[in-house]
C-alpha cells in the first residue's frame, strides 16, 4: 500500500487544463469531445473535493479497499487515505506513510505522469494515452460514457477506463488495469466544488504529526 497510489495515473482524477498535440494520425473525435468537456468543467471550479472508495482486485477477488478524499486547488492538492496522506503546495510534495511514521519530501513535478493528483490525467492524456470511445450506457438512471485510455509508451498499466457522468461531465468511476491482472477501481462517492480553502492548508504541518521522521529527498 505504501507506494500503491504513487504508481497510479490519476486521478484522477487529477484532475487543470493544458493542450498537448496528438502524435497519432487517427483521433477518436467522439472520445476527445467528451474529455474536452470534462476538462472545461473542471477548469471552471476554484476547488474540487472528491470522496472516493479505492478497491483493488486480482483474480476476481477483492484484495483491499480504502476510502479517501482528494482536495484540489489548481496545482495544489491533498490526498487523505487511511495509511497514506499526501500534501502538495504546487512546489513541494510531502508523502506521509502513516504506518512507517515517515514523510518523504520531494520537489513537485507538474510533468510527472504518475503524480497522485487524479485530475492530472485530464491534463496529460493526449501526451501519454491513445483514447477510444467504447459506448454509452445507463446505470441506475445515470447516462454514462465509457472511454478507454491505452498507454502509448512502455508502462505497467495496460489500460485506464474512464466512466463519465454525461450530464454532469464528471468522472463517475475510474479503473486502472495493470498488466499483471490487478485492477484498481476508484468509485467517486462525493464531489464538492468551489469551497474556500486557504493555501496554507496544502503545506505539511509537522506540528500536527509528532514523532514522524521527515526524509528530505530533494
Amino acid at each position: 500500500m505504501k507506494r500503491l497510489a504513487i504508481t497510479l495515473n490519476l486521478c484522477l482524477l487529477t484532475f487543470i487544463v493544458s493542450a498537448q498535440s496528438e502524435t497519432k494520425k487517427y483521433v477518436d473525435t467522439e472520445a476527445e469531445a467528451v474529455l474536452t468537456a470534462v476538462q472545461k468543467r473542471l477548469a471552471s471550479y476554484s476547488t474540487v473535493k472528491m470522496g472516493f472508495l479505492l478497491q483493488t482486485q486480482k483474480n476476481d477477488k477483492i484484495v483491499s479497499e480504502y476510502k479517501g478524499t482528494l482536495l484540489v486547488k489548481q496545482q495544489k492538492y491533498i490526498l487523505d487515505m487511511e495509511n497514506l496522506k499526501v500534501f502538495c503546495n504546487g512546489e513541494t510534495l510531502w508523502t506521509y506513510l502513516v504506518d512507517a511514521k515517515e514523510v518523504n519530501v520531494t520537489d513537485y513535478d507538474s510533468s510527472d505522469e504518475e503524480q497522485l493528483n487524479p485530475l492530472h490525467l485530464m491534463n496529460t492524456y493526449k501526451q501519454h494515452y491513445t483514447i477510444k470511445m467504447i459506448r454509452e450506457e445507463q446505470q441506475r438512471g445515470v447516462m454514462l460514457q465509457i472511454i478507454d485510455l491505452t498507454p502509448k509508451h512502455s508502462s505497467a498499466i495496460a489500460k485506464v477506463r474512464l466512466i463519465i457522468n454525461k450530464e454532469k461531465k464528471q468522472i463517475y468511476r475510474m479503473i486502472v488495469s495493470e498488466k499483471d491482472g490487478t485492477n484498481h477501481t476508484y468509485f467517486v462517492e462525493s464531489f464538492l466544488v468551489n469551497q474556500r480553502v486557504d493555501d496554507s492548508k496544502f503545506d505539511f504541518n509537522a506540528a500536527l504529526y509528532p514523532n514522524v521522521e521527515l526524509i528530505d529527498l530533494r
